[in-house]
């Protein structure tokens, strides 16, 4: 199997690693009992999942000076069962077949480290080479960015990023690395395609098919800045 020596593949956590969009569906609603915003009912889910994320805030009714507030009760709510939350997809032959094939492969998430690890340990997932955990709703772009940049110093091969949201889109732009959008996860795969990521892997062994054998929809170069050169 040819591979990109070197190369670095960051994961999503949320959606594209863990099934945790019921999480994140219950905690929302759970948020919204105690925040007087809007439920997320049964029949919205697939409409919502072809939002971008202020159509997502606005259709919920949640005022932007509101935001931070929700978020911290949507994250302590997720953080209680994503360890015991089941594979998004089967990924462990595929994460392997990255290592095989010489890359670095690491987790960014706004879950605490604990709750990711026992996640991984509980799902036989455990072969991660880094794992970031950090606050990054509206940040994610510039913490991406960071991580990249050290993951990249020592002349190491191309940067990807794999996640499952419009916003992972966004964020990969901002940080100027190549995006690997996955529809198995919060956001359908044509909101996906409509953000206009790198490629779109409607299969775990897409990933490994882009990465080791630069197959997929597309590559548009980046600058460092998110812009088409």
């Amino acid at each position: 199997m040819r591979g990109l020596r070197r190369a670095t593949v960051i994961f999503d956590f949320d959606g594209t690693i863990a099934d945790s969009v019921h999480l994140l569906i219950g905690a929302v609603n759970k948020s919204a009992d105690g925040m007087g915003h809007k439920r997320i009912e049964p029949g919205e889910v697939e409409m919502l999942r072809g939002r971008r994320p202020r159509q997502i805030l606005r259709h919920l009714r949640i005022p932007l000076i509101k935001l931070p507030f929700v978020l911290k009760r949507v994250r302590r709510e997720m953080n209680r069962g994503v360890a015991r939350a089941k594979p998004a997809a089967p990924l462990r032959g595929i994460l392997l077949d990255l290592k095989r094939g010489g890359c670095e492969i690491g987790i960014l998430t706004s879950n605490t480290e604990r709750n990711v690890r026992e996640f991984l340990v509980n799902n036989d997932l455990d072969v991660f080479d880094f794992l970031y955990s950090g606050n990054s709703m509206f940040g994610k772009g510039r913490v991406l960015r960071s991580i990249a940049g050290r993951r990249g110093q020592g002349g190491r091969g191309e940067i990807f990023y794999v996640g499952d949201e419009i916003r992972d889109v966004d964020a990969a732009k901002k940080a100027g690395v190549r995006m690997i959008a996955v529809p198995w996860g919060f956001n359908t795969a044509d909101a996906l395609r409509g953000a206009d990521p790198d490629h779109v892997a409607d299969t775990p062994a897409g990933i490994r098919d882009i990465v080791l054998g630069g197959a997929g929809d597309r590559h548009i170069p980046r600058r460092a800045d998110g812009h088409v050169p």
